[in-house]
């Protein structure tokens, strides 16, 4: 299937490893033209070279950003602007915050986590709107499983993901007369390294093996196993190209069937 997407412009945020990574490969496979991002240069470089054999050097270009600093998103349109043009359509990933029960956090650890999450948001689209009213653009928050089922230890995620559901609810239903379309995918239990790190974050506490975890993990899921990055990028892709010109202000699952409720 034709997804139409060669030559979009596309801005992936935290896409130097993991589902960002994964998701940028797609759109360069797709003939997209990518700007991903990350507050590391190191992993971005390595980034950049691994994809750089999916495309032409002119499809493909990176910027350090810290998602938590207006003026880096500034910069990060306006790199957009300088070497692709206007934007078609924002991938708005996150890396996690930290991992911890209520009790265990701190005021800091909030503020962190609301900067991280929902501001950085906020932020991006306000700066990337006039774009967007050009292109009739597209606008995919990653959010997570957590925004239909609360995942324990988490609840620093658990809650502001749910505040990105609901900024995408409403922009969804604001934007709509501008031909934006918004919406938002729900990974569940996918092999990245920051699921890697909750297992062993969970084994340690559990005094369990990771293998272990992982296999009780897999139990809960209907598949019967975790999902790979590229299954979760499949459905990005899908929903940022006119194939799916009518789904607008959606939530996705994307998590092997594990969560059951409808």
């Amino acid at each position: 299937m034709d997804l139409q997407l060669k030559d979009k412009v596309v801005l992936v945020t935290a896409s130097s490893q993991g589902l960002g990574f994964a998701t940028a490969k797609k759109f360069l496979e797709e003939g997209a033209k990518v700007l991903i991002t990350s507050h590391n240069l190191e992993h971005l470089r390595i980034a950049y070279q691994k994809l750089l054999p999916t495309t032409r050097a002119s499809h493909l270009s990176y910027v350090v950003a810290d998602l938590t600093s207006t003026s880096d998103i500034e910069n990060l349109i306006a790199t957009t602007h300088k070497k692709f043009g206007l934007i078609d359509i924002v991938i708005n990933n996150t890396g996690g915050p930290r991992s911890a029960k209520f009790e265990e956090l701190s005021e800091d650890d909030w503020t962190d986590a609301y900067e991280l999450i929902l501001k950085s948001a906020v932020q991006m689209i306000r700066l990337a709107l006039p774009d967007l009213k050009r292109t009739q653009g597209v606008i995919i928050y990653s959010v997570s499983a957590s925004t239909r089922q609360p995942l324990p230890g988490l609840i620093l995620s658990n809650t502001f993901r749910m505040a990105i559901l609901g900024l995408s609810k409403s922009l969804a239903n604001e934007f709509g007369q501008y031909g934006i379309r918004v919406n938002t995918i729900s990974p569940g239990r996918i092999a990245t390294n920051r699921v890697q790190s909750l297992d062993e974050l969970n084994a340690e506490k559990s005094g369990q093996s990771v293998t272990s975890i992982r296999q009780q993990s897999e139990q809960t899921i209907p598949l019967g196993r975790y999902g790979e990055p590229t299954e979760f990028a499949n459905v990005v892709t899908f929903l940022a190209s006119n194939v799916s010109n009518y789904i607008n202000g959606s939530n996705v699952l994307v998590d092997g069937g594990q969560i059951q409720s409808y």
